[in-house]
């Protein structure tokens, strides 16, 4: 059997693997999250998500939520990141990861200081996965987004859950 017939099935099943561990470990950080709120007092839900709720609706939110914004986020926070730190400091992966995990993590602060630093944690998840890709920057881009994409999914699914995500609501409609 050669080689060159096994390699597609493999790369395929090397990046299901790579995107099952990075959202593993995202949903082992949101239950570590929910836990550091429950300790603190924080709420899980923050005032700026209750915002973004009431300017956009909960529709846009969740299709947002697991299209356009891990594709952005990918894009802005590891694929651009990681392309300037290694055309600066030749090829540092440390300085890539730091960098990429620290803008993930600031640009996360806007729903409270617990979720900037569980956003730095979740910078260094994707970050690590780009980074496994980066070979490759589109299959590093569909790899990461795609994780991305299921972990924000499970948060939709879970702000559903707890109510804070009317989507039955929404697809009604206003009821007369």
């Amino acid at each position: 059997m050669s080689t060159s017939a096994t390699s597609p099935s493999f790369s395929i099943n090397a990046d299901g693997l790579l995107i099952g561990r990075t959202v593993g470990v995202c949903l082992l950080l949101d239950l570590l999250y929910r836990i550091t709120c429950w300790m603190t007092g924080a709420p899980y839900y923050s005032p700026a998500f209750e915002r973004t709720m009431e300017q956009i609706g909960p529709i846009p939110f969740a299709l947002l939520a697991v299209t356009v914004g891990p594709v952005q986020e990918t894009l802005v926070f590891q694929a651009v990141p990681v392309a300037l730190i290694h055309r600066v400091f030749e090829k540092s992966r440390h300085a890539a990861l730091a960098t990429s995990a620290l803008l993930f993590g600031a640009a996360h602060l806007i729903y409270g200081w617990q979720y900037g630093l569980f956003g730095v944690l979740g910078g260094v998840v994707f970050c690590s996965a780009y980074l496994a890709r980066e070979r490759q920057p589109i299959r590093a881009i569909a790899v990461v987004s795609l994780a991305h994409a299921v972990n924000n999914l499970f948060f939709v699914l879970v702000a559903v859950h707890d109510g804070k995500l009317p989507l039955a609501a929404a697809l009604r409609g206003p009821t007369a």
